[in-house]
This record gives C-alpha cells, sequence and structure tokens, in this order.
C-alpha cells in the first residue's frame, strides 16, 4: 500500500494556475487559437450555448453513463466537493485497488499536467507504487469515428497517470458511441503528445496565436471569426484553412490584402496550391478587397429555360442520433424535412414533407416521390452536395422507381458548384448564408442553423403537441433556405 499523505503532496506540489489540461491537447489538436481563448478571452466572449449544444452535452453524459454501466459492472463512480478532494478520493479507491474507478480527477503539477479521466481499471500484469497491480485508461466519446484529437487526449490522461502510479502503461483505450473499444500503444503517440504538450505551454506562457477565420467552435466561434476580420486575417479568404494559412504565412502573406497583392506565380508554387487554387484564393481576396463580386467564367452561368423552376432542401440529423433512440432507430442518420421551392414564372410556391415521427421517413420520401411523378419540365436547383446524396440513400432504403429516380438525377443543378466556378464573392465563405446574406437576402429565424434544426425536431418528436412551434421554427428555416437558393440563382442569371 502507498503513502497516500506523502504520495498526495508529492502530486500536489506545484502551481496549479499554470497546469496544462487535457482539455488543452484535446483543443490545441483542433484549434490552437482555442487554447488561448480558453485561458485568456474574457468571460464576456463566450457564445451562449444553444439547444443544439445542450443536446450534444445530454447525449454525452447519457452515452457516457451508459458504457460505464455496461463494461464496467461494480464501479465506483467518485462523487466530490471540488477536483482536490476528488483527487484525494481516486488515490484512495487505487490504494484499495478498486477494480473500475469513474470520473477520477488526477494532478501532478510538478510537471503541471492535470485532467479527469472517464474511467479506471485496474489490471495486474505489472506493479505500481499501489501494490502488484496498476491501472489503465479508458476514454469514453460520442463519437463514431476516433480521431486524433480523441487519441492525443487519452494518451495524456496515460502519461498523467503514469506520473502519479510510478508506472507508464503501455496502452489506453478510446471507445466510440457504439461501444467499441480501440486499444492504442502509448508509445506510438509520445513524441506527438509531448510536442502538443510543449506547443500548448508555449500559449499559457504568452505566445500569439492568430485566429483563423471559421475554426473556432463552441464558445469561442464569434470571438474567433470577428478578431480574424479585425486582424484581415488571410484566413477570411473563402477556402483558406488552418494548413494553408501556415503555408501562406511562411511566405509573408497574412492578411487578405497580402493575398490580393501576391501574383499567380508566387501562388502556385506553394504546396497543396497549385493554378487552379492560386486562381480561385487570388480572385476571392480581389472580391473581399474591392467588396464587388469578381466574374470568372460567364459561360457557366447558362440556365435551362424550363415551364418549372424547383428549389430543394434536405433536413437531416446528424448521427448522434442514435445515442438518442438506441435500438428504435434502425439507421444512423435520418432526413426529417424535405423542402421544394415551386416556381412557375414570378409565382413562387413553397411545400414540405415532413416526417413527424421517427419512423416516418419512408412516407415522407413516397409522399415527395410522389409529388415529383406528376412534375413536368422542371430543372431543380440545390445548394451543395446533400441532396443529390440524400436522394440517393431514401432511393437505396425506400426503393423509388428508377425512370423517376433519372428524371430528377438528370435535371438537378447544384448552385454551389456552378458559382463557384463562374463568380467570386465578397464573403469570408462559399455557403448559403454567406452569399445570399451579402445579396441582402434575410433569413425570419437567424437563430436556427441546421444544428439548432436538429435540436428542435428532437424536441418536437419527443412531444410534437406540446413542441409544435419547434416544427414551425425548422419549416420556416427550411423555407428561407429555398427561398434563398432562389435568391442567388436569380442573381447569377442576370450576371
Amino acid at each position: 500500500m502507498a503513502d497516500l499523505k506523502k504520495l498526495f503532496e508529492r502530486c500536489m506540489d506545484g502551481d496549479r494556475s499554470l497546469a496544462i489540461h487535457a482539455r488543452d491537447v484535446y483543443t490545441y489538436t483542433k484549434s490552437p487559437f482555442m487554447v488561448f481563448c480558453s485561458h485568456f478571452a474574457e468571460a464576456k466572449e463566450r457564445d451562449p450555448k444553444n439547444e443544439y449544444q445542450e443536446l450534444l452535452f445530454e447525449r454525452g453524459y447519457l452515452h457516457e453513463d451508459k458504457i460505464v454501466k455496461q463494461k464496467y459492472p461494480g464501479f465506483v463512480g467518485l462523487v466530490y466537493a471540488d477536483d482536490v478532494d476528488g483527487f484525494k478520493r481516486a488515490l484512495s479507491l487505487m490504494d484499495d485497488g478498486t477494480r473500475a474507478i469513474h470520473n477520477a480527477p488526477l494532478f501532478f503539477l510538478p510537471d503541471g499536467i492535470v485532467g479527469k479521466i472517464d474511467v479506471l481499471v485496474r489490471q495486474s500484469s505489472r506493479q505500481s507504487v499501489f501494490g502488484p497491480y496498476h491501472y489503465t485508461v479508458k476514454e469514453i466519446k460520442l463519437a463514431k469515428n476516433i480521431r486524433e484529437h480523441h487519441i492525443l487526449q487519452a494518451a495524456f490522461y496515460n502519461f498523467l497517470l503514469g506520473k502519479i502510479q510510478g508506472m507508464l502503461p503501455e496502452k489506453f483505450a478510446v471507445i466510440n458511441r457504439d461501444g467499441e473499444e480501440f486499444e492504442f500503444e502509448y508509445a506510438q503517440y509520445h513524441e506527438k503528445l509531448q510536442r502538443a504538450m510543449s506547443e500548448v505551454r508555449e500559449i499559457l506562457n504568452g505566445k500569439e496565436v492568430a485566429p483563423t477565420y471559421g475554426e473556432g467552435y463552441w464558445p469561442w466561434e464569434s470571438y474567433t471569426n470577428r478578431l480574424a476580420v479585425e486582424r484581415d486575417d488571410v484566413s477570411l479568404v473563402a477556402g483558406v484553412g488552418g494548413r494553408t494559412k501556415l503555408q501562406l504565412n511562411e511566405r509573408g502573406i497574412l492578411t487578405v490584402h497580402n493575398l490580393a497583392d501576391a501574383s499567380f506565380g508566387s501562388l502556385e508554387k506553394i504546396d497543396g496550391v497549385g493554378p487552379q487554387k492560386a486562381k480561385q484564393f487570388r480572385n476571392s481576396a480581389l472580391a473581399l478587397v474591392r467588396n464587388t463580386p469578381v466574374i470568372i467564367n460567364r459561360k457557366a452561368l447558362a440556365f435551362p429555360k424550363k415551364r418549372l423552376e424547383l428549389f430543394l432542401d434536405f433536413e437531416g440529423t446528424d448521427q448522434s442520433l442514435n445515442e438518442a433512440f438506441g435500438s428504435e432507430l434502425e439507421f444512423d442518420q435520418i432526413d426529417y424535412l424535405i423542402g421544394l421551392l415551386v416556381c412557375k414564372g414570378d409565382a413562387c410556391e413553397y411545400r414540405s414533407f415532413v416526417a413527424h415521427r421517427i419512423g416516418e421517413e419512408r412516407k415522407m420520401f413516397e409522399e415527395f416521390c410522389a409529388f415529383m411523378r406528376a412534375q413536368r419540365g422542371f430543372v431543380l436547383y440545390h445548394w451543395g452536395s446533400y441532396e443529390r446524396t440524400a436522394l440517393a440513400k431514401l432511393a437505396a432504403r425506400y426503393g423509388m422507381d428508377p425512370k423517376l429516380r433519372t428524371r430528377i438525377e438528370d435535371n438537378m443543378i447544384d448552385l454551389n458548384k456552378l458559382s463557384k466556378k463562374a463568380v467570386a464573392f465578397p464573403t469570408y465563405g462559399n455557403g448559403l448564408k454567406d452569399i445570399a446574406k451579402w445579396l441582402e437576402f434575410s433569413w425570419r429565424r437567424p437563430e436556427v442553423t441546421a444544428m439548432e434544426s436538429i435540436a428542435y425536431y428532437l424536441e418536437y418528436i419527443e412531444n410534437p403537441t406540446k413542441n409544435k412551434e419547434k416544427i414551425q421554427r425548422i419549416i420556416d428555416y427550411n423555407e428561407d433556405d429555398v427561398r434563398a437558393t432562389k435568391h442567388v440563382k436569380d442573381f447569377l442569371a442576370k450576371i
């Protein structure tokens, strides 16, 4: 047995305010600027938690609770007044040889590292300071696909645990939303982890990190984007993400104006850019600097003349819906609304097809197909690739008249793809909202997003009578999306 008082004192010997948290490593891997925000940005800059964020947190807690109960019967869940008290309790349980410990806060302040581990599991293969056994890390995630930021966070926990128990586990595991356990060799991630920790520490010690537009996330998304705009950061140019930004920065291209002034020749020589992207980036930068669209190819805007113009938009869930309904849901993801704006000349009518229950996706799709079967002489506009993909997915699930499918797919036009070939807009992205807003289209419910609509839908199907207003929000949002698509199409047709 360990001398717990001595072990606790040794682990707490350091400045907690300067410690790196496991979340810092997770965050750094996704966006270094988010590390700066979490430690130095003022609280007033935080975005409020929306209904979708609430949904994710709720699903995350439920998923973790379910996995722990399923995989570790007899586990001890830690309850404590504060993290320091929780650490003392965790050390005591580890010293007792408890088989599985849930929600354990750990400190090793001599190295300035802190974390809260989902599950510690006892193993008997090697000795530790606690006796003829040691503990290993099991990290639980709501995601189906385990990414590098998930792995490095778990590797950090493994490193932290090794410092405390005097024995570094060779392996750690991450469990996904399907309960699948993925085991990783710590040695394969040690160098990458240490490099990330070193760079995080530099940020905590005052190293400046520039914001990258579009790469911030809750609760710092608005703050990140605002600072990027204030700095005229080169990431404001549509298509310039974090990696491309680093390549441009290394060549002294830090701002939108720098990029607009750069030559095609210098840009196309940059690794990962090439002639096509060089032209795209520079045209977008010029559009932003001049605050006017740059016409690239008018010939790409040859729209077909048809009796009917239809504008299509699907609303669907993300894969976390399966966590909400378990075995009740046959598929990982469903579509719950198909919206159509039907225009004949200047007269337009909006129609929606809705799955009012989880099991009504087939009914919704069949109603949509029945409507489309009656249409003749149409062109079907949509924004982005999702609608074509969703149509193919639903056809595969429920069946579809091959002739009808061919007639629909042969007349579909992706306005997003087409517009990028023809015009560079003075916007920070090529999304529908970016471009339609610049063209002075306004949404009736600006607070609703695609992610928010998922949360509204889940609330609606839990109690349709009580939450009728939620489905109306989604329908209004969808209608505005298809009307925005028409708004952009009409602008493009006049060029």
